[in-house]
């Protein structure tokens, strides 16, 4: 037991220096220097400009079990719907809110009206680590979609294997993206975080297939189609280029990705290899010394600028992918809502 113990600790150091945080003593207060360097990337990214982009800020919500019971103890990480309510109150040019409902959660119908009341829109599952089977036919699950999808709400679901966090509960299965059918059959809209680029998992015949080609299939699907999104953060990781080079030829759902930066992970320098986007085809050797001293500047807007300069031959990906998506509008949404 002593080498995994060893390994998390080692790794939780790892995502420390990359936030910011030295310490996890209270005294330190770890979540305040936590924001303060994020709150500094985003408004260092364009310090010529008086106005930058807002970023979603996440909530992670706790494990519960089939029978509805809290389990704390089977929860590694937990960020309270409060907590990041209280950050974008704090700091509204910065951060737009966001939350985590778990199905199970006997609350769950409750706490998403009281969040979209707050003008709460994006839910964020990690259903690998959080005991969430997207397509379990049940009743709560049936309840919540029904909810979401009259509350005008959609979900951010991880796709594919999850390494970042460690949980007493860890089933990578649930990261399928053919687990998205559940939410998609009652017509919610689910952005499927880094195209399940990572892992295999069987498909509709039991053969082991990617995950990112069930996502493909699954983004090919006409029903789908204005339903289901995907998201490219932490896809210039190392373990993920090679599936961002696939994206990009992948041009017929181009209209259907959105940016992410899975932040703290863009900021890993051991995670992100420049040199393998250029082994790729996707850089050349002078945007990769470019990119460099942007990463050691500002490694959330080196994920930003990567991303809209990576290219094979005339393929990009389109400008609009960087920019609020009109079907997933806050703005256009609320407005309607108020005017309703």
């Amino acid at each position: 037991t002593a080498l995994p113990i060893c390994f998390e600790y080692l790794k939780a150091r790892v995502f420390m220096a990359a936030a910011g945080v030295k310490s996890l003593r209270e005294s330190d207060r770890p979540d305040d220097a936590y924001v303060d360097r994020l709150r500094s990337l985003v408004e260092n990214s364009a310090p010529e400009r008086k106005e930058h982009g807002k970023h979603c800020i996440l909530a992670l919500c706790e494990v519960y079990d089939e029978r509805g019971n809290h389990r704390l103890d089977q929860t590694s990480l937990y960020i309270p719907n409060n907590y990041i309510k209280k950050l974008a109150v704090r700091h509204p040019k910065t951060f737009i809110p966001t939350c985590s409902v778990h199905p199970k959660d006997p609350e769950a119908l409750e706490k998403l009206h009281q969040l979209r009341d707050q003008g709460v829109r994006l839910i964020k599952w990690l259903p690998n680590a959080m005991n969430i089977d997207p397509d379990l036919n049940d009743e709560d699950y049936v309840k919540f979609y029904e909810k979401v999808n009259k509350l005008e709400m959609f979900l951010l679901i991880h796709t594919g294997d999850e390494h970042s966090i460690s949980s007493r509960f860890h089933d990578d299965s649930l990261g399928s993206p053919l687990k998205l059918k559940g939410p998609l059959g009652h017509k919610v809209k689910v952005i499927a975080a880094h195209c399940a680029s990572e892992g295999y998992c069987k498909d509709e015949n039991g053969r082991m297939v990617e995950n990112f080609e069930l996502f493909l299939r699954m983004m090919k699907n006409k029903e789908y189609e204005g339903l289901l999104f995907g998201d490219i953060s932490a896809m210039t990781s190392f373990r993920r280029v090679k599936y961002l080079k696939r994206l990009l030829q992948e041009k017929s759902v181009h209209h259907r990705l959105v940016n992410g930066s899975d932040y703290p992970v863009c900021a890993i320098n051991v995670i992100v290899h420049t040199r393998r986007l250029v082994s790729l085809g996707l850089l050349d050797a002078q945007q990769r010394s470019d990119l460099n001293k942007i990463y050691y500047f500002n490694p959330l807007l080196f994920d930003f600028v990567c991303k809209r300069t990576i290219s094979l031959g005339d393929t990009k990906f389109p400008l609009e992918l960087f920019m609020e998506h009109s079907s997933r509008s806050q703005r256009r949404i609320q407005t309607d809502r108020k005017s309703g």
